[in-house]
């Protein structure tokens, strides 16, 4: 997301050298795309209004890399972000209204992680499953 804050202060705002000014919104309607947020308070009690632009973006890119039978289970490798949470989800139609499993996970340092998928929710292997990653926040 990104911001960009256009202030006019109803006085000046200069915290001291080495300090840190936290400013919180209290209030503010938000309207797709733009903002008026009114009023803006810092750790010093000091009031502003503001206007803030909020970009949407697309949730962050990750994808499959490879689903591999091993006997009676199913090894499920995919590519994420880094320390973003994603939940793999199997089903046993494309619709993902049946047979359904969820497993959470962070994507870890390298990116690449795998869930195995023993079908112990099921009983057994299916005749078939699919497997979808989404972003999980």
């Amino acid at each position: 997301m990104n911001s960009s804050f256009p202030a006019s202060f109803h006085r000046p705002c200069r915290p001291p050298v080495g300090r840190r000014v936290r400013i919180v919104v209290l209030s503010g309607p938000v309207v797709c795309g733009l903002s008026r947020v009114s009023p803006v308070h810092s750790a010093q009690n000091v009031s502003a209004s503001a206007t803030v632009t909020i970009n949407v973006t697309a949730p962050p890119a990750a994808q499959a890399l490879s689903v591999t039978p091993q006997g009676g289970s199913v090894t499920a490798q995919f590519a994420g972000i880094p320390n973003y949470p994603y939940a793999v989800e199997r089903a046993t139609n494309v619709a993902f209204t049946l047979g359904t499993n969820t497993w959470f996970t962070n994507a870890p340092a390298g990116g690449v992680f795998q869930i195995t998928d023993n079908f112990s929710d099921l009983g057994g292997p299916p005749g078939q499953a699919f497997y979808r990653l989404r972003y999980n926040p």
